[in-house]
């Protein structure tokens, strides 16, 4: 055994590993940590500091029964929020850079930020008798930004709409993008909102793909697990 452990061969090997751990440590020291992704913010009507999340899934709960929550990974936000005329508000951040160009292609997109939701009221007999959400799409410096009102003296109202902006992201050279929900009631109403929105990147050419920072971008298609029978069918 001492003689094997000894020959040129394992000699070799563990030259070969040793070499290679130095290298990935190297590498390591002298590669310079990723630039962090941009933190992402939420809001509930009885707090009134921002609280930050770097995660790229996010979840609260506040005090008074609204939440929130967050997958940057499929670009997709939701909030509830229990019907204070102070907000409930979600501004969700990420890097975002685009693939299977050469660096440094320019490549022209619209950023859309699509909201579906809805409000609901026990009963409410004035004016302004309804939820709303603010809606708010933003590639610096331009901003794009929609007020979604769901009217409703008793029961539900639903909503949807959407904002979009002009992005040009240029390949390897991520830049910051943001959306923001800000959901309240109408001052004369006693309403709740609830909506959930999504991220869509469109004029994409066929080979482009949008990715971020936080993990945006093409989902992994699940395999089927085949049984050890249906293998020994199929290789039969």
């Amino acid at each position: 055994m001492r003689a094997f452990e000894s020959s040129p061969a394992i000699g070799a090997v563990r030259q070969v590993a040793r070499s290679c751990v130095q290298g990935m440590f190297l590498l390591c020291v002298a590669t310079p940590a990723l630039a962090q992704c941009p933190s992402s913010t939420f809001r509930f009507p009885t707090v009134g500091s921002e609280q930050n999340v770097d995660a790229p899934t996010f979840a609260g709960t506040g005090e008074e029964g609204s939440w929130v929550r967050g997958d940057h990974r499929i670009g997709q936000f939701s909030l509830h929020h229990s019907g204070f005329l102070s907000p409930t508000v979600i501004v969700a951040r990420d890097r975002y850079d685009v693939t299977g160009v050469a660096p440094g292609t320019p490549v022209n997109v619209k950023l859309r930020f699509h909201i579906d939701g809805w409000t609901y009221t026990d009963g409410c007999g004035g004016t302004g008798c309804c939820g709303m959400l603010v809606a708010t799409a933003r590639s610096f410096p331009d901003t794009a930004q929609a007020t979604l009102i769901g009217h409703t003296f008793s029961g539900r109202q639903d909503f949807s709409g959407e904002v979009e902006v002009p992005v040009t992201l240029v390949a390897g050279t991520p830049r910051d993008l943001e959306v923001e929900m800000y959901g309240r009631r109408c001052p004369g109403g006693g309403h709740t909102t609830d909506a959930t929105g999504r991220i869509i990147f469109e004029g994409l050419d066929q080979n482009a793909v949008v990715v971020s920072c936080k993990g945006f971008g093409p989902m992994p298609v699940p395999t089927q697990r085949r049984s050890w029978g249906e293998i020994k069918v199929i290789y039969r």
